[in-house]
């Protein structure tokens, strides 16, 4: 149960905020991450956060704003991610782009169509298709263990970040 720090490791960062980190980097090509900064909560909780709010800096100078919770009450469940570059933005749930382009904005969505959600259910398919895929040898591995150990050192910074209650370099 990941109410059990001293079984889960963590709170709400690894169980959520890690697939926010993972999908967040992707989105800007895997930089490096330059400093991270957060603060947790235990509105519900005593042992481990149930809610988190992360500011990442990213080595060309982009910005992740970061936030998951299991306790933050709010009209519906979110899932959210704003990346902030010097060319324009990008967000997530609805995606849309917004790009700076000679001082104006730009901003891109997907169109809409009746397809949605089977696309969306299929990527689901899609992804345990190619998962076991790549245990048999076809497919080649989408992440590699240092891919893992990555994040995973990026998620203990923001745990010490948030003990410290200020910014760490990394």
């Amino acid at each position: 149960m990941v109410y059990k720090k001293d079984e889960s490791g963590g709170g709400v960062i690894f169980d959520l905020g890690i697939v926010l980190l993972d999908l967040a980097l992707w989105f800007l090509e895997f930089p490096e991450v330059r400093s991270v900064s957060t603060q947790n909560f235990n509105i519900r909780t005593k042992n481990v956060e149930d809610s988190s709010i992360s500011l990442i800096r990213t080595e060309p100078g982009s910005l992740i704003y970061m936030e998951s919770s299991w306790a933050i009450s709010s009209e519906r469940d979110t899932f959210n991610i704003e990346i902030y570059c010097d060319k324009g933005n990008a967000l997530i749930n609805p995606l849309r782009v917004i790009k700076n382009i000679d001082g104006q904005s730009l901003e891109l969505k997907p169109m809409m169509n009746e397809n949605r959600k089977i696309n969306f259910e299929k990527s689901y398919q899609n992804e345990l298709n190619h998962f076991i895929g790549a245990i048999k040898g076809l497919n080649p591995l989408l992440s590699t263990v240092e891919d893992s150990a990555s994040r995973l050192k990026i998620i203990e910074n923001m745990y010490l970040s948030a003990k410290l209650n200020q910014e760490v370099l990394l």
